[in-house]
C-alpha cells in the first residue's frame, strides 16, 4: 500500500479505511500521523480507536489520556478513554478478585468522563459496579443507592437478556430496567428507606403493566419488598394480608418465615409456628435458614417449650460455628438463657432429628397417584378425601424414585393457587411411597 506524503492526503485515507471498517489498515496510517507529531484531536482519536479495535486497549489508554489533555471536552474521545478505562480495569474481573480501591476509582473515571446514552461504557459500568457491591458480605445499600442514582430508568433498556448457562442451555434474563428496580427497592428496604422502597416498587410493577417483561418472579420480590416496608412503616396487619396473598402464588421459605415472624411480632404464636415449620420444611439451604431457626426457637419459648427452643438455638449456634461466621450478640443470649448445652453433632445431624418433630405437627393423608407426566414432572393424587391434590416431583422424597401411576403415598395437604385458572387449588408436599 502506497502512503501519501500529504499529511492531510494519508489523514483522508485512514478515515476512508476506519469508517469501512478496515481498522488495521488504516492503523499504520493513524499511527504516521500520531508518532510524526501531530496536534490534531481527530488523528489521536482515529489512533486510539483502532488500537482498542485491534485489542490494544492499553496502548489506546495512552493515546486518549493525551487527546484529553488537548480537549477535556471532546466527546468522542471522552467516550473512548472510558471504553479503554473499561476494557483495561473493569471487564472480566470477577467479584473475588477484584482490588476494590483501583476497580472503583476506575469506575469514577468513568462516570465522570461519560453519560448514560447509546454507544458509551457508562451503563455497564455502573451494572457492573452493583453487581459487585451486592456480591459483599456486609450489603452496602448506600453506596448502591448512589450508583443507582446515577441511572435514569427511563433510558434503561426493556429487553430480556439472552445468555448462555453453565452447560450451553440458551436462557433469558432480566432487562437493565428491570435489574434497575430489583437492585434499588433492595437497597431502599436495606438502607431503612421503607416509604421509597414501596414508591419504587410500585413503579417496577407499573412498569411491568405497561410491558416490561419480569423474571424470576421478581413481581412477587417487589410485592414482598412492600409488605415488609409496611410492617416497618406501623402497617403490621396490613403486611400480614399482604403476605399472605404472596403466599399463594409463591411458596418460597422466606415468605413463609417472614410471615411467621410477623405473626409472632403480634403473640399469634400458634399461627406462627405453623408458617414457621412449613418454612422449616420447605426447600432451601440450611445456612440461610438460621435466622429461622431462631425464630423458631424463640416461638417454642413463649410456648414453654423448652426443650424443642434449647434444639434451634443449637442448631442455630451450629451452623454458625460450621460457616465459621461471628455468632450474633442476641443468639449467644438466647443460648444462656435457654442454657444450651454445647453438642457434637452436626448441622445435618440436628437438623435431622428437629424434622422429625416438625413433622409431627403437619397431618399427613393417604392417597394414591392418578396421574404423571414424566416430561413435565408434575402430576395428581387422589387422597382419601376423593379430591385431587397437585403436585411437583421436587415434593417426592427423593429415595422413593420417580412417581408411578397406581403408587400408595401418604403427604401433607395444603392449599395452593392455580395460576393459571386464578384460583385456589389443593396441593402434596412431603410425598412419601408407602406401598413398599
Amino acid at each position: 500500500m502506497t502512503i501519501p506524503i500529504n499529511a492531510q492526503d494519508i489523514r483522508t485515507q485512514a478515515e476512508t479505511l476506519r469508517k469501512s471498517k478496515n481498522v488495521e489498515q488504516a492503523l499504520p496510517l493513524y499511527q504516521q500521523l500520531w508518532k510524526g507529531g501531530s496536534e490534531h484531536k481527530w488523528d489521536g482519536w482515529g489512533y486510539a480507536y483502532c488500537l482498542r479495535k485491534v485489542g490494544q486497549s492499553l496502548d489506546a489508554l495512552d493515546v486518549c489520556r493525551a487527546v484529553y489533555d488537548m480537549d477535556a471536552e471532546f466527546k468522542q474521545n471522552n467516550s473512548l478513554y472510558g471504553w479503554c478505562i473499561y476494557d483495561t480495569e473493569i471487564k472480566g474481573r470477577k467479584a473475588d478478585t477484584i482490588k476494590e480501591r483501583e476497580f472503583m476509582k476506575a469506575a469514577g473515571a468513568i462516570a465522570k468522563l461519560t453519560t448514560q446514552e447509546q454507544y458509551s461504557p457508562f451503563e455497564i459500568t455502573v451494572f457492573r459496579v452493583l453487581d459487585y457491591l451486592g456480591s459483599k458480605n456486609q450489603y452496602p445499600a448506600q453506596q448502591i443507592l448512589d450508583w443507582t442514582n446515577a441511572l435514569d430508568p427511563v433510558l434503561l433498556a426493556t429487553d430480556s437478556q439472552s445468555y448462555e448457562d453453565a452447560e450451553g442451555v440458551a436462557r433469558e434474563g432480566a432487562s437493565p430496567r428491570e435489574k434497575f428496580y430489583m437492585i434499588r427497592t433492595k437497597a431502599l428496604f436495606e438502607a431503612g428507606d421503607y416509604s421509597e422502597c414501596i414508591a419504587c416498587c410500585e413503579a417496577g410493577l407499573h412498569e411491568a403493566e405497561a410491558g416490561m417483561l419480569l423474571h424470576y418472579n421478581n413481581d412477587s420480590w417487589f410485592y414482598r419488598r412492600i409488605a415488609l416496608s409496611k410492617a416497618q412503616t406501623g402497617r403490621r396487619d396490613e403486611a400480614i394480608d399482604d403476605l399472605g396473598v404472596i403466599l399463594r402464588r409463591k411458596k418460597d421459605w422466606f415468605i413463609q418465615r417472614d410471615l411467621a415472624e410477623l405473626l409472632y411480632q403480634a403473640e399469634k404464636y400458634d399461627e406462627a409456628q405453623k408458617y414457621a415449620i412449613d418454612a422449616a420444611l420447605n426447600a432451601g439451604d440450611l445456612e440461610y435458614k438460621v435466622s429461622l431457626f431462631r425464630l423458631l426457637a424463640l416461638i417454642f419459648e413463649r410456648k414453654e417449650e423448652l426443650d424443642l427452643a434449647r434444639q434451634h438455638i443449637a442448631l442455630a449456634l451450629k451452623i454458625y460455628s460450621e460457616q465459621g461466621w461471628s455468632t450474633p450478640r442476641e443468639l449467644t443470649e438466647d443460648a444462656q438463657r435457654l442454657q444450651v448445652e454445647p453438642t457434637s453433632e452436626s448441622s445435618a445431624e440436628l437438623e435431622r432429628t428437629l424434622k422429625r418433630e416438625w413433622e409431627k405437627f403437619k397431618p399427613r393423608m393417604r392417597g394414591t397417584i392418578k396421574k404423571y407426566a414424566a416430561d413435565r414432572e408434575f402430576g395428581f393424587i387422589v387422597g382419601e378425601d376423593n379430591n385431587d391434590y397437585f403436585f411437583k416431583l421436587k415434593s417426592v422424597r427423593r429415595r422413593d424414585g420417580e412417581p408411578t401411576l397406581g403408587m400408595k403415598v401418604s403427604f401433607v395437604p395444603e392449599k395452593g393457587w392455580d395460576t393459571k385458572k386464578n384460583v385456589e387449588s389443593l396441593t402434596a408436599i412431603n410425598i412419601r411411597r408407602e406401598d413398599v
